[in-house]
């Protein structure tokens, strides 16, 4: 079942990240955000919505060229063309995974394990 108010605060907070681009990250992170102090709180507590497992024909060790940047969360926007926690560029054999810095632990590799099934040729709106 689907956690709409989580769901949709992921998105408000995607999309504050979005207009965020000349916003520092120190300002991001230290409240000073346009979006108000509770969208603040929840970036920095990095309450990001666990990515959806991908299917088994794409859950799989990349065997292209894989190069994968760690950013600041504040600026995966613009890395990632639009509100995003996390991107890939697949490009036939190779393929770039853009992941946020501040992830750690289960997310961080949760967030790897989905966009490397983009790489894999797993398409963005996810089908089963």
């Amino acid at each position: 079942m689907t956690n709409w108010p989580r769901l949709i605060t992921a998105f408000l907070i995607g999309f504050a990240l979005a207009g965020c681009a000349n916003i520092t990250q120190k300002e991001i992170f230290g409240c000073n955000s346009p979006y108000g102090p509770a969208t603040c709180r929840k970036i920095a507590k990095l309450e990001i919505p666990m990515p959806p497992p991908p299917p088994k024909r794409f859950d799989k060790k990349y065997t292209g060229k894989l190069k994968v940047f760690k950013v600041p969360l504040a600026e995966m926007a613009r890395y990632c063309g639009g509100p995003a926690w996390a991107c890939s560029l697949p490009l036939g054999n190779y393929c770039e995974v853009v992941l946020p810095k501040e992830a750690k632990g289960k997310m961080l590799a949760a967030l790897y394990r989905h966009e490397l099934a983009h790489c894999n040729g797993w398409p963005p709106h996810h089908p089963k």
